[in-house]
């Protein structure tokens, strides 16, 4: 069981890194073990414990200014049950791997290849290596299909399709930190 020094204001003023990333590690365990029937229950801290136990670390761990461990994020994840189809990006989902594809490009391109025609060629081109891939068997993700279905596309409509992407902040500060750290 946890061992916790309290502090003057009934808050655990931890701030070790080790210790607060196994507290999160056994929070996670705890959740899990919630649906795991060969466990004793005496053994088990009910649910809103182990949330109430999580928010506290949260504030730990900012207070720390550490990086959440993978366990804490694994347990919101889980405390939250987000559906998996939506999305806080400026475009729809199986559009992503396109997206990437061209802050990529257009991050690594040097000033006379950052036209919106190279960009837009750079994604055909890439659909057709997958659209070679899929009919040689190999199954595609539904990001991956988007980009065959660009191959398909006129250049002005892939230019256009680029061009609105182009327009959102995401867009523009994923390819200004891509080109930030290749120099």
């Amino acid at each position: 069981m946890m061992q916790v020094e309290p502090s003057s204001n009934g808050l655990d003023t931890e701030d070790d890194p080790g210790v607060l990333r196994d507290r999160a590690r056994f929070l996670w365990e705890q959740w899990q073990s919630r649906e795991d029937s060969a466990k004793l229950r005496s053994k088990r801290f009910p649910k809103t414990v182990i949330k109430a136990a999580a928010v506290q670390l949260l504030h730990q761990i900012a207070s720390a200014e550490m990086a959440v461990p993978y366990e804490l994020a694994r347990l919101f994840q889980a405390i939250v049950e987000p559906d998996t189809r939506a999305t806080t990006l400026p475009f729809r989902a199986d559009h992503e791997g396109a997206v990437w594809s061209a802050i990529r490009f257009e991050g690594a391109a040097g000033p006379e290849e950052r036209t919106l025609y190279s960009v837009a060629n750079h994604l055909r081109e890439q659909g057709k290596l997958y659209q070679a891939r899929r009919e040689s068997g190999e199954v595609l993700t539904a990001a991956h299909e988007y980009l065959v279905r660009l191959s398909g596309m006129s250049r002005d409509s892939v230019e256009s399709t680029v061009r609105n992407w182009q327009k959102t902040s995401y867009y523009r500060s994923n390819v200004r930190m891509y080109r930030n750290n290749l120099e």
